[in-house]
This record gives structure tokens, sequence and C-alpha cells, in this order.
């Protein structure tokens, strides 16, 4: 393979921007940099960029989620073109009565908006195959090693 010197970029460079870098493997399997693409987002706190979706973590208890901070970041996300997923953890804690008020309340800050949430249980595995298929469905969009 040949590759155009005058196209490189260092991967300082590279890092200090948060742009999407084009990465080649030369004959002997090093990597080299091709060239930045230009970013799409840019989030300050944490350095992030180039993203598609945002992942918000929340407990549905212990501690009780803040619905302020849930809806202010969605709301930087969309602003930023980025499509926030509120992931509620620890949904095996609440009983039949707790989780019909807050899927009532997270269906109207959330789903209504059309931002997606999905109550998630590590102990009982469940939503697991939901939060699987958003995933799934953004790398599919977006493409590995793009």
């Amino acid at each position: 393979m040949v590759i155009n010197t005058d196209n490189l970029v260092s991967i300082t460079e590279a890092n200090q921007n948060f742009s999407r870098v084009a990465r080649m493997v030369d004959e002997n399997g090093a990597a080299v940099i091709a060239g930045i693409a230009p970013r799409r987002n840019v989030f300050v706190r944490p350095p992030m960029a180039n993203l598609d979706v945002l992942f918000l973590v929340a407990s549905t208890t212990q501690p009780t989620p803040s619905t302020l901070v849930l809806d202010k970041l969605s709301a930087i996300a969309v602003d930023k073109g980025v499509q926030p997923v509120v992931v509620c953890t620890k949904s095996d804690k609440l009983n039949r009565g707790e989780t019909e008020a807050q899927t009532a309340l997270f269906n109207q800050l959330f789903q209504e908006q059309g931002i997606d949430w999905l109550p998630f249980s590590s102990v009982k595995g469940s939503g697991l195959e939901a939060l699987k298929q958003v995933i799934e469905s953004a790398v599919d969009q977006e493409g590995m090693g793009d």
C-alpha cells in the first residue's frame, strides 16, 4: 500500500480535535491516520464528540432519579443532534404501584417527547433485549470502525 504523506495527521492533533479519524493500515500492520473529518457534535464535559446516541443511566430508586437532570441532559443531547436514551436501572426494586407511577411519569417526560427510556434490571435481566436492540441499531446506523 502506498501512503500519501501529504495528507497524514498526527495522532495528537486528531485526539485534540475530537474528530472522526480516517484510519488505514500499511503493509506492516502499522496504523496510519489518513485524515480528519469535521465534527458532527461536541460535548465539553466530559470531552466527547461525534455521538449518535447518548445513554443516560439513572437508578429508579436508591437514589431516586433526578428527572430535572435527566430532562436537562436529554435537551442538551437533542440540541446537539444526538439521540438520548434514558436507561433506568434497579427496576426490580420497585413494587407494582411504584413501577406504574414511574412508567406514567417517564412516558410523560420522555416518551411523549420522542425520547426512548428503558427500565432495566441486571438482577432479573429484564430490559436487556431492548437495550441490546438500541445499541445494535446505533451501531448498524453508523457502522463499525467508521
